[in-house]
């Protein structure tokens, strides 16, 4: 029977650090490929749904992102007596990566500027956090163009600011795109049976939707953080934990 895979991104991102302590290191294409055929189905396509990070979703802050990185970048071009310690640095070591652990050691409250890298010292730690994020956020893109390559059909939409906190963000209408796609595709008959990845409760209803028109659902989840009404309501359950233990070496994983 003909299927297709409806992936909640963030539920997938969040249960992951949950259950293992780190960042997913998962080939997804390799882990839908396992679903599909633990469910028996012949995949026609797959769907991931997650939102954009916030620099690349609000344009304020991404011009003024872009901005304080623009300055950071001069201010060490302007160091010429430094500039070749950076280049230095930077073929043992990627600029994202340096960035990152300068942000790491200033959250941590460590000296800053420190004394081990003198190029350092033309950088404020705001500097620091914005180049850092920046090219945190900028990674998060590349994966999603990255899945688009594989021929997994990304929809994304934009992070909304919460007036409740400054500086602080919410993800809307990636459950509408969701289940908005699932059903017009299950009236169109573009598939027989369908692999939700999710956890959440209030695609019950959906899913019943689906199930009334004589179509199968499969709910593919974490152990941990799952909604066990929506497990319930569907008509098999595929373990990630499982097949992410196939997928990636045991010493990359954290005891779960």
């Amino acid at each position: 029977m003909k299927g297709m895979m409806f992936i909640d991104g963030e539920y997938f991102y969040q249960s992951f650090q949950t259950a293992y302590g780190k960042t997913p290191r998962v080939d997804l294409s390799d882990m839908i490929k396992s679903l599909s055929a633990e469910s028996g189905i012949d995949l026609v396509r797959a769907y991931y749904y997650n939102s954009k990070p916030p620099i690349f979703s609000d344009d304020e802050l991404r011009e003024e992102t872009l901005k304080a990185c623009g300055a950071a970048e001069q201010k060490l071009k302007a160091q010429s007596r430094n500039w070749s310690d950076l280049e230095h640095a930077k073929q043992g070591i990627a600029w994202g990566r340096l960035m990152e652990l300068a942000r790491e050691r200033i959250n941590a409250g460590g000296e800053w500027p420190p004394t081990d890298h003198e190029f350092w010292h033309v950088l404020t730690a705001e500097d620091v956090l914005a180049k850092s994020r920046y090219e945190c956020e900028r990674e998060r893109m590349k994966f999603y163009e990255a899945l688009r390559f594989r021929g997994i059909k990304v929809k994304l939409t934009n992070l909304r600011r919460d007036p409740r906190g400054k500086g602080t963000y919410v993800q809307k209408g990636v459950d509408v795109f969701l289940v908005s796609d699932m059903l017009a595709l299950c009236y169109q008959n573009a598939y027989d049976a369908a692999i939700i990845l999710t956890g959440d409760a209030d695609f019950v209803q959906m899913v019943e939707a689906v199930q009334a028109t004589g179509k199968k659902v499969f709910l593919a989840g974490f152990k941990i953080g799952q909604s066990w009404e929506l497990r319930q309501t569907c008509d098999g359950f595929l373990e990630l934990d499982s097949t992410i233990r196939k997928l990636v070496p045991r010493d990359a994983l954290g005891p779960q």
